[in-house]
């Protein structure tokens, strides 16, 4: 059973989980302070404290030690330069030492958990957003967009325990790069199914292997392979989705380019991934990085990936700030895992911000958007991608 007197993060090992616990620090980062969630200590912080923490984090290590960093969305305005469009009480990122690990297998829960929508974005105020963004688009501002929008839910249960199972071990369907956090000093739970990496690195004798995996173009699928080879057929000749998915692909090849040296690849263009309900394809981008390289050159020239931004990312971070005129938070940020040969990191989409005091489960949902684009098909990819996490519960 999970106990309530610690927090911990899962994440998928194999066929099972490991399970981080026993936090011996948990660093909570906002824009003028940090607070220690352990002792409730307050301190005085600046984003300088941010960079000096990531800066620290080289891969020469072998982190015996699990360490979980979890970027929220709004930490990408430092990068950008765009530190005025941070509200001082938005929290940027947590950073969470833990002493142990173990296996862990989560608790099969048949009992359909009861959700109850409490604020659900109208199809009318989808598209009076669309078009402003597609006004930015014609004037030449941005070439891809990415709009969200929360879905909120009340949730029929607050144990951390049935939601994990109920999405974990009754459906067997687990992201790539899935995780999961709870926060009891917060009444949080932070659940994610992300089939989407942001990078990982596999360590070489002279230098790191870097690689980007950015997903882009859905398509409704009901699981069988049959239904498989016609659905991807229809993605994959798709011109609206090529044009969007070789957009943010030429974004990151630039973005893994800017790390250190002009000398990233794409190595796929064009591959199929199936999750929950629905067909994506995805790219593949490599690069070489030396030893010297830190955690925050590599989040400065990448975090918030492309795929869910849209380009130029600097331009139009600050369209879809205000347009969306909301905190992405957890949603859309990345979740950094740190465990001797695991050097990964998500982007965190069909992900689930849960307030287990008040049973309120806040879910993000969008698409990137162009020229080529549908109004009314892109709403339907958003349903579908709220539907494709809120089915399994």
């Amino acid at each position: 059973m999970l106990s309530n007197s610690s927090c911990f993060t899962l994440i998928p090992y194999k066929t099972s989980f490991l399970k981080f616990a026993n936090p011996t620090s948990v660093i909570a980062y906002y824009k003028n302070r940090r607070v220690n969630l352990l002792t409730n200590e307050v301190m005085s912080s600046e984003l300088s404290d941010i960079q000096e923490v990531l800066s620290s984090i080289k891969f020469d290590q072998e982190f015996v030690r699990p360490r979980v960093i979890h970027c929220l969305y709004e930490l990408g305005f430092f990068w950008t330069g765009s530190v005025d469009l941070i509200k001082d009480d938005e929290l940027l990122m947590l950073v969470l030492d833990y002493s142990d690990k173990d296996v862990y297998i989560p608790k099969e829960f048949k009992e359909k958990i009861n959700l109850g929508p409490m604020k659900i974005p109208s199809k009318q105020i989808y598209k009076n957003n669309y078009r402003v963004g597609q006004e930015y688009l014609k004037r030449g501002d941005c070439y891809q967009f990415n709009l969200t929008k929360d879905f909120q839910y009340l949730i029929s249960t607050n144990n951390p325990e049935a939601i994990i199972g109920r999405v974990w071990a009754s459906s067997g369907l687990v992201g790539g790069y899935g995780h999961a956090t709870y926060l009891p000093m917060l009444n949080r739970l932070i659940m994610s199914n992300s089939p989407e990496c942001l990078f990982q690195i596999k360590k070489r004798q002279k230098n790191l292997l870097i690689e980007s995996m950015p997903i882009k173009g859905s398509i409704r699928w009901n699981g069988s392979n049959r239904d498989f080879k016609k659905k991807w057929k229809q993605l994959v000749t798709s011109e609206k989705n090529e044009a969007e998915l070789f957009m943010i692909t030429d974004l990151m090849r630039n973005d893994l380019s800017r790390i250190e040296s002009p000398c990233s690849k794409v190595i796929a263009k064009k591959l199929p991934l199936a999750v929950s309900g629905i067909i994506h394809q995805y790219s593949k981008i490599v690069a070489s990085l030396s030893y010297d390289v830190s955690l925050y050159q590599i989040l400065k020239s990448l975090f918030p990936g492309g795929s869910v931004t849209g380009a130029p990312k600097k331009r139009v971070m600050e369209i879809l700030r205000s347009v969306e005129k909301r905190s992405r938070g957890f949603y859309c940020g990345s979740t950094i895992i740190l465990h001797k040969n695991i050097v990964a990191a998500s982007v965190n989409i069909r992900t689930a911000d849960i307030d287990l005091k008040n049973k309120k489960l806040f879910y993000g949902a969008g698409g990137g958007v162009t020229l080529l684009s549908s109004v009314d098909d892109e709403y339907l990819e958003m349903k579908l991608k709220v539907d494709s996490f809120m089915d399994i519960l």
